[in-house]
């Protein structure tokens, strides 16, 4: 599977194959964004609890960007936003790490002798974003964990052909290798219950049945 319209056909197999039922584009987009947060959930449960192979799989959940302070020193959390990472400012021409103060260290931190200045920042997390100390405008190199983008497979009609378009097409965020366990959890959400093994290896069947000329029935 290369594509959302790879994985599209494929779950229009598997519930024919069990059900005798069809799904739409934008009834199987729906059921992927139901099936990846749920995947990246589990994820984030098991690297909170110490397994390093979720963040393998986290991996492409994790960005970075620019965000300018108000004149207040709020910065608005980045779309699609779930923690933060990390924080840097461009402080006297040098990255300078921003470290994070809890609500009921602000009062403290403000008061003490290492007074929040541009070279020893800090940050409170807000509803909104998050407050930078010393309170000012400035670029912030903001690292952090995303939450899925929403999966759409783009198409057009012809006569009753779905044409697959992929200029507007938003494919699955996990890489590859996870595929088969967000289409297990998708397909489940349909109404078919089949186990990741039984989905991989539905999918090898059918790629072979491919490589070989057939139709896999």
């Amino acid at each position: 599977m290369q594509n959302i319209n790879d994985i599209w056909t494929f779950i229009n197999f598997v519930t024919n194959k069990y059900s005798n039922g069809y799904l739409s584009p934008n009834e199987v987009s729906q059921s992927l964004d139901v099936a990846q947060n749920m995947l990246w959930n589990n994820y984030v449960g098991k690297r909170n609890n110490g397994n390093e192979l979720a963040l393998i799989a986290l991996q492409p959940f994790y960005n970075n960007t620019a965000v300018t302070s108000s004149s207040s020193g709020l910065a608005l959390y980045p779309a699609l936003w779930a923690e933060t990472q990390a924080i840097y400012i461009d402080a006297t021409s040098q990255k300078t790490s921003v470290r994070q103060v809890l609500h009921n260290e602000v009062d403290y931190a403000l008061r003490s002798a290492i007074y929040p200045i541009a070279e020893y920042p800090r940050y409170l997390e807000q509803k909104t974003g998050v407050q930078l100390y010393p309170s000012t405008t400035t670029v912030v190199d903001w690292h952090f964990l995303s939450k899925p983008t929403t999966p759409v497979m783009g198409y057009t009609v012809s006569g009753n052909e779905v044409v697959y378009d992929s200029a507007t097409s938003v494919q699955l965020q996990f890489a590859t290798q996870y595929w088969s366990e967000v289409i297990a959890l998708a397909l489940q959400d349909i109404g078919v219950n089949l186990a990741n093994p039984e989905v991989s290896a539905l999918v090898s069947s059918l790629n072979f049945n491919a490589n070989n000329g057939n139709d896999g029935n």
